[in-house]
């Protein structure tokens, strides 16, 4: 393409936008509501993900360990816990820190009496898996490590944790998905709208002997140029929308795993304003197809 028809490319496309303002904004305005919901949608798909690694993250086993163990004991149970695949990090809790946490999560209550101070539990590890689903081979080696009492088996549990996040993974993405195709529907037709209005003038243009790309190039600038607008619309709704809901979250926001406004508007936009060229660019395409068959 020449540079001199690029530029009458891209003037006829700000010619026709003016000139068709009516439809121009209808477009514009549904295009963008599309994208705008194409956008939550995103950022809650990005949440998800967030949430559920976290809470993957944050899900621990727990070995008690055998009573009257000397201090060098517990560091080698450390050291060979390690060292089992798939293990990513251990903490070490000793009985008066459980006692605290039992305390912290029950309060006054009676509950606790007779525990004197936590010297009836037992001290333990928490450890925190790479990968969930190892959980159960991971449970096998630390029974076989010498001075481990007991291992707390969640294999049932664990498996219907992935099972539910795998789900709201996938659901996301599904409903990403059908909201882009929603939007594929709406540039398509409101562009065919759009080029229907001026299907006399692409037939004079046909009859005159001008080429399918040679009509096709002006629509589909003008195409990108609502895309873009529209994008920049959505865009600008799902950031303050967005920004309203992490500033309600507060502190809760980081704690769940929800992605801060910068790292949630990264793949947000990169996105809206992908999806609005693509959208745009497509719909002409489509949409002046049949009215080159002259």
């Amino acid at each position: 393409m020449k540079l001199h028809s690029f530029s009458t490319f891209i003037k006829d496309a700000f010619h026709n936008i003016i000139l068709n303002k009516l439809m121009s904004v209808a477009t514009i305005f549904t295009l963008a509501a599309g994208i705008f919901l194409f956008g939550i949608t995103t950022a809650l798909t990005v949440n998800v993900f967030s949430i559920t690694g976290k809470l993957e993250k944050d899900f621990k086993l727990a070995v008690y360990l055998e009573d009257e163990l000397e201090q060098k004991d517990i560091n080698k149970i450390g050291v060979s816990i390690q060292e089992i695949e798939n293990v990513e990090s251990t903490e070490f809790v000793t009985k008066e820190a459980a006692f605290s946490e039992l305390k912290e999560q029950f309060g006054d209550t009676d509950l606790l009496e007779g525990l004197d101070g936590g010297d009836i539990l037992r001290s333990s590890y928490k450890i925190t898996l790479s990968d969930l689903n190892a959980s159960s081979e991971v449970t096998k080696e630390l029974a076989k490590i010498k001075g481990v009492a007991k291992v707390t088996k969640l294999d049932d549990e664990m498996a219907k944790f992935k099972e539910m996040t795998t789900k709201a993974q996938i659901g996301t993405v599904a409903i990403s998905v059908i909201l882009a195709l929603l939007a594929v529907l709406i540039i398509i037709n409101t562009i065919n709208m759009s080029i229907f209005a001026r299907r006399k003038e692409i037939s004079i243009m046909k009859y005159v002997g001008a080429t399918d790309w040679y009509i096709r190039w002006p629509f589909i600038f003008e195409g990108l140029l609502i895309g873009a607008i529209s994008s920049a619309f959505a865009y600008t709704g799902t950031y303050f929308l967005y920004k309203s809901f992490v500033n309600t979250m507060g502190s809760y926001s980081e704690l769940i795993g929800v992605l801060s406004l910068n790292d949630a508007m990264g793949p947000v936009s990169f996105a809206v304003i992908g999806l609005g060229l693509a959208l745009g660019c497509l719909g002409s395409i489509v949409a002046i197809k049949k009215y080159l068959k002259v």
